[in-house]
């Protein structure tokens, strides 16, 4: 009985410590990893930044969104919820897109507050809805056409080829101490 018990004790430890429940703040080696993107010389709210391992088989992708001023701050998924500051050391391939959508000026109501469909005639409704989906309401019986998939680049106002890695002719080396200064001045050229 004392070694039954003894052997589960020891499985739930082990158990305990390898879903992260050590009471570490995380086990990835990250450094911090900082930068500013521009589009013809103009600072780039809202952009995701990717950076992918140059080798996909050893490393961990970061990712952050630039801010007001085009600076981003990247993070690593650890698993689960969590993520770590920074990223891993080593050379990474970089994608940068931004989606039209995230853009508030892409807003179909304009930021209005949503309209009351209930109240408005079948004519209103098909305009709100082309404007809101970019497809018109089917009439009665018809089903609606499903929106194509967004492709890399596609909805996005910087030229389609940062948003794919391999195209944007982007890259960046994390050195072990970490590096707060990248700069991605993004241009149509």
């Amino acid at each position: 009985m004392l070694l039954r018990w003894t052997f589960c004790t020891v499985c739930v430890a082990v158990l305990a410590v390898s879903l992260g429940c050590d009471g570490k703040k995380g086990t990835l080696k990250t450094v911090p990893v900082e930068g500013t993107v521009t589009y013809n010389g103009t600072a780039v709210v809202g952009a995701t930044v990717v950076f992918h391992p140059a080798d996909p088989l050893s490393g961990k992708s970061a990712v952050g969104t630039t801010d007001s001023g085009g600076k981003f701050t990247l993070q690593t998924h650890e698993g689960g919820p969590k993520f770590a500051p920074g990223a891993l050391v080593g050379d990474y391939e970089v994608a940068i897109s931004l989606d039209k959508l995230a853009d508030s000026s892409a807003d179909p109501m304009g930021g209005a507050a949503p309209p009351d469909m209930e109240n408005m005639t079948e004519e209103q409704r098909k305009e709100f809805m082309t404007k809101s989906t970019g497809t018109s309401m089917p009439k009665t019986g018809e089903k609606m056409n499903k929106p194509e998939e967004a492709k890399p680049g596609q909805d996005s106002t910087l030229p389609a080829r940062y948003a794919d890695q391999k195209a944007s002719g982007l890259t960046a080396t994390v050195p072990a101490g970490g590096k707060r200064d990248f700069s991605f001045p993004l241009s149509d050229n």
